[in-house]
């Protein structure tokens, strides 16, 4: 087994965020356009990320979280998005990291809220690497409370197609589209074919 030197900072930021969770539903809530603001949260989100910043903290996150702007996700892929789901059967949901995973939860709460009809997967790392959420941090934030959580099958930081679990390349296979998050998955995605839109901040 491989030996997951993050469990303890991953616990800490699903906790933390956890612990916000309201606060922020609030916001979101009260946004004229709710699905569009979790999508901005969740980017934004993407900061916690221990294998590309030196000294990620608390006091940047909420800096980010509370200067999301509109200009922030392109008007005319947010449309496509929105049309896209609204004949959708399916969405998957690749994740990336702890902490931010509970912002990925406030995003398919939208999307239950507006598109109910749309089935939801979420896709986790198959297993420890880094502080990105494997199943059982999926677990820690209520994401099973939204969609059907799916490892990938591997533990590698992103989702290679080569090394996916059945389960998991079946749901991407038939998914009517993907959102999916962070650098490592715009990188072993990128190219594949299926109807994806990646969500990540350049860092």
């Amino acid at each position: 087994r491989v030996e997951d030197d993050f469990t303890e900072i991953k616990h800490q930021y699903n906790t933390w965020m956890l612990e916000r969770m309201p606060e922020l539903r609030a916001r979101i809530a009260a946004s004229a356009d709710p699905l569009l603001e979790a999508l901005r949260l969740a980017m934004a989100a993407n900061y916690i990320d221990f294998s590309a910043v030196k000294d990620v903290n608390t006091e940047k996150l909420m800096e980010l979280l509370d200067a999301t702007r509109p200009e922030e996700i392109s008007p005319g892929e947010y449309a496509h998005f929105l049309e896209d789901l609204s004949c959708a059967r399916s969405l998957v949901y690749c994740t990336d990291n702890c902490g931010e995973i509970v912002l990925d939860r406030l995003v398919l709460e939208a999307v239950q809220k507006r598109f109910p009809h749309v089935r939801r997967t979420v896709i986790v790392r198959g297993g420890p690497v880094a502080n990105d959420a494997t199943e059982q941090d999926a677990l820690e934030v209520g994401l099973d409370c939204v969609a059907r959580i799916l490892p990938s099958g591997a533990a590698i930081g992103g989702t290679e197609i080569s090394y996916l679990s059945e389960p998991a390349r079946r749901a991407l296979e038939e998914a009517d589209l993907i959102v999916a998050k962070g650098q490592g998955n715009f990188e072993t995605l990128s190219g594949c074919g299926w109807n994806i839109y990646y969500l990540f901040l350049c860092k």
